[in-house]
């Protein structure tokens, strides 16, 4: 309002506010799109470990105990992932050390530990199968660093690609300058 006074359009108005919401909305949405990656991953690849466990330890997806049915898996996937995502936030794998591979191992470790308490003493109608526990700690605790390891990789890759592709003028005397680029 202050700097399009009378002298503008009405709609020229609308089209530049509606740019300034839609810049402001993109902007929370990339941050928060941000601020969730990691733990979804975590999240994908913890259930798909536990699902993965099951399939190996029962040939198929039979129905499991107690109830025989898809609230048991829900159960399972409900107990196992929570316990395993507190474990990742109690290592604080969700501020800082987002990408630390030995945090992930550490997590992945006393996450398979709670879950195997949890199944053993409060849950232990769900304790299906101490076979499947243990496939799923192994593939949680090789997934989880597993997956860090490959952001790493990759974002430095990228990273490097970005600095050699970058343009830049060398201004100096013959000597001077070639020793800059050489650098």
């Amino acid at each position: 309002q202050k700097h399009m006074g009378r002298g503008y359009l009405i709609p020229l108005k609308w089209i530049i506010t509606l740019g300034i919401i839609l810049k402001a909305a993109f902007t929370v949405a990339g941050r928060f799109l941000r601020n969730i990656f990691v733990p979804l991953v975590d999240l994908l690849l913890i259930n798909g470990a536990v699902a993965a466990a099951v399939f190996l330890r029962f040939g198929s997806f039979v129905p499991l105990p107690p109830h025989f049915s898809l609230k048991s898996y829900a159960i399972v996937h409900g107990v196992s992932s929570g316990v395993w995502m507190f474990s990742l936030t109690v290592m604080g794998l969700y501020g800082r050390r987002r990408n630390s591979v030995s945090r992930a191992l550490s997590a992945a470790l006393m996450g398979a530990l709670l879950v195997g308490c949890i199944y053993l003493f409060k849950f232990e109608e769900y304790g299906f199968s101490r076979r499947a526990l243990a496939y799923a700690s192994v593939g949680v605790a090789l997934l989880l660093p597993l997956w860090r390891i490959m952001f790493r990789l990759l974002s430095r890759q990228a990273l490097g690609r970005a600095i050699v592709r970058r343009r830049a003028v060398v201004v100096g005397t013959d000597d001077h300058g070639q020793a800059l680029v050489d650098r």
